[in-house]
């Protein structure tokens, strides 16, 4: 009887002891607890015959007595809940990454937008010129060959342009970045 009540007092007092170390408060990010490992169910079974309130006690002192059945349930919830943090904290880095890339992505766009309106610009004056020259200069140059003007090598034809660049942005979901 008298080493039971010993045991209970050592127990009680190896609580206090490691309540006393905080060695929650060494670290940030740290569940607010310590466990005290009880190797055998049969010694913490005897440790709460003796003294009824030492595992409430213990958890008011925010220690948390564990013996091996449930060290290891404590420490598949602890990997869990890690699991958890983890992919908590890749989706937020997702998150973050997602915005970073579309902050990226609207100003390039509204280049590649511009460069396109300057290419559309840049086909649509070729094909004016084209047709000025059409209509307005090769005529001319006909009735000058006509007249017998040979001397000079045939003048090379120009076509116009059929094709423009297509809008990136016009009916598409990224329209919206640009505004």
């Amino acid at each position: 009887q008298k080493a039971l009540e010993r045991h209970a007092k050592n127990l009680r007092s190896r609580v206090q002891d490691l309540s006393r170390k905080s060695y929650w408060e060494q670290f940030d990010q740290s569940p607010e607890f310590a466990v005290l490992f009880v190797p055998n169910e049969a010694l913490l079974s005897a440790a709460v015959e003796m003294d009824k309130a030492i595992i409430e006690d213990a958890l008011k002192d925010k220690i948390i007595i564990a013996t091996p059945t449930t060290l290891v349930a404590l420490l598949k919830a602890i990997a869990f809940g890690w699991q958890q943090n983890q992919l908590a904290e890749n989706a937020q880095k997702m998150i973050e990454m997602v915005s970073d890339f579309y902050e990226r992505l609207s100003p390039w766009l509204k280049h590649l937008s511009k460069l396109g309106d300057a290419l559309g610009g840049a086909v649509k004056s070729y094909n004016e010129s084209v047709s000025s020259l059409d209509s307005r200069v090769l005529p001319s140059v006909k009735r000058i060959h006509e007249l017998g003007f040979k001397d000079k090598a045939a003048l090379p034809e120009v076509a116009e342009l059929e094709s423009t660049p297509k809008s990136v942005l016009k009916n598409s979901p990224l329209s919206e970045l640009t505004e």
